[in-house]
């Protein structure tokens, strides 16, 4: 008897097994699918074996992060984004201010009050609507939820502010015009407040937000058909008092009132679902013991979302039968495609990466997967610009699936995730739709597998 390598590249849907182990007894024939296994496949023969490629289902499931740090973020996110398959995305901005240009010259003359935002360049949803943004009082300090995480705000929380905004104004959005930036009058009153506290306040070590507790932007009016974000710092983002003084000649004097710091500033953030039995099994909090709801629950789809912390989870069931095949040869690549859901997406509103990591049992990222230059992987993604039918994202799995079957004991209840890039997923509302391995040859997501074969020959 001799050994000899023969190599050989079969693309395999969803979780590809190798009829060789059928032969094996592996698995037994039927008419149909038994235990995810798609029966009948194409026979590949040479004059030394005969192989028969057959298929059973990757599953996707929907997993969620309880919560999600958005303060130091340096972002206000502000509206409404609708999402087709996903929901409606929707955020709100608290921020704490604090004050030091000094007081002003008792020769001063009040003049306005106005906020100054500047573009970050984000954006979703229509901009080309005009759009309607409001600024509240909080009638609430800022102060942290978690005593171990002073200063840490998380996109679940918020402060109550006063029912009428000391601020409003009507807009045409230009979130990508270089340098933009929007001003717009806040009301008399509270400016008078705000020259009464500025004169007089700073000399007996009063705060301004001992008085002005904080500000809230708001973008809920229902014409509203985008979701904007603006830029915040120590030096973007603020309030600006107007004044002036006369002598010879009138001299025009402007102070700022700063945001009190990037830790001081976050994100409110929801997503109201579009599947109606999805959000009911969230909201009655029905998901399996770990924490997962499967595709099978939500239109054969899973779902990723920034901000509101949802991920999709990637298992491969039958992966055990696939461990028996170590001993009759070797799979040298394997790819992973993604799709996004039919009719959930527009292709200019996908997301530019996803991100791939390992997750254990009870769904806790134990590292994100990078390439040679260390760099995160964050998918392939190809547009299908044609017919808007073969547009996936793909991950090369390799280094996955041969840890899975030669640690399989170890490893067998460990699974992948499809997340947001951690740079994008506590300050954004990026989100997609996942077709799962359930759905239709043509529309789900799958795995390909290129494999090398050890045959026995007789001399």
């Amino acid at each position: 008897m001799k050994m000899y390598m023969r190599k050989k590249w079969l693309e395999v849907f969803a979780g590809v097994f190798l009829s060789g182990l059928m032969m094996t007894g592996g698995f037994g024939c039927s008419s149909g699918d038994q235990d995810g296994v798609d029966v009948g496949g194409q026979f590949i023969e040479s004059s030394t074996y005969a192989e028969m490629i057959d298929s059973v289902s990757i599953r996707f499931s929907t997993i969620r992060v309880d919560s999600i740090q958005t303060s130091g973020m340096g972002v206000a996110l502000v509206g409404t984004h609708l999402q087709p398959g996903v929901g409606t995305s929707s955020a709100h901005s608290y921020m704490a201010m604090t004050y030091s240009a000094g007081i002003p010259d008792e020769k001063e003359i009040f003049d306005s009050l106005t906020m100054v935002l500047k573009y970050s360049g984000y954006c979703k949803g229509d901009t080309m609507q005009p759009f309607i943004l409001d600024v509240y009082r909080m009638n609430e300090m800022f102060e942290s939820k978690n005593a171990d995480r002073t200063n840490y705000y998380f996109n679940n929380q918020s402060f109550t502010h006063d029912t009428d905004p000391v601020g409003s104004h009507a807009f045409w959005p230009q979130p990508n015009v270089g340098k933009k930036i929007v001003e717009f009058r806040l009301s008399d009153d509270l400016g008078q407040e705000v020259w009464s506290f500025i004169n007089t306040k700073p000399t007996e070590g009063t705060t301004i937000d001992d008085i002005f507790k904080g500000f809230v932007l708001k973008g809920d009016h229902p014409d509203n058909k985008a979701l904007l974000g603006f830029s915040m710092s120590d030096t973007l983002g603020y309030i600006k008092v107007y004044s002036h003084k006369v002598g010879s000649e009138i001299q025009e004097i402007s102070r700022r009132i700063t945001l009190k710091g990037t830790s001081y500033q976050f994100n409110h953030i929801d997503l109201e679902l579009e599947n109606s039995q999805l959000a009911g099994k969230i909201e009655s909090g029905e998901w399996t013991e770990l924490n997962r709801l499967d595709e099978a629950d939500n239109l054969g789809m899973s779902l990723t979302h920034a901000g509101t912390g949802f991920q999709t989870r990637v298992d491969i069931p039958y992966l055990e039968r696939l461990v028996a095949f170590k001993d009759m040869g070797r799979f040298v690549k394997a790819v992973l495609y993604v799709r996004p859901a039919e009719g959930t997406y527009e292709l200019n509103n996908l997301p530019s990466a996803i991100s791939i990591g390992l997750l254990n049992k009870v769904n806790g990222v134990e590292q994100y997967y990078t390439d040679a230059n260390k760099k995160t992987l964050t998918g392939n993604l190809v547009k299908d610009g044609a017919e808007n039918v073969n547009t996936y994202y793909s991950y090369d799995v390799t280094s996955y699936l041969n840890t899975m079957l030669a640690n399989y004991e170890y490893y067998k209840d460990y699974g992948l995730v499809l997340t947001i890039p951690s740079e994008s997923f506590n300050s954004s509302v990026d989100g997609i739709a996942f077709a799962g391995g359930s759905l239709g040859r043509n529309s789900r997501s799958f795995i390909k597998l290129f494999y090398y074969s050890y045959d026995q020959e007789r001399r």
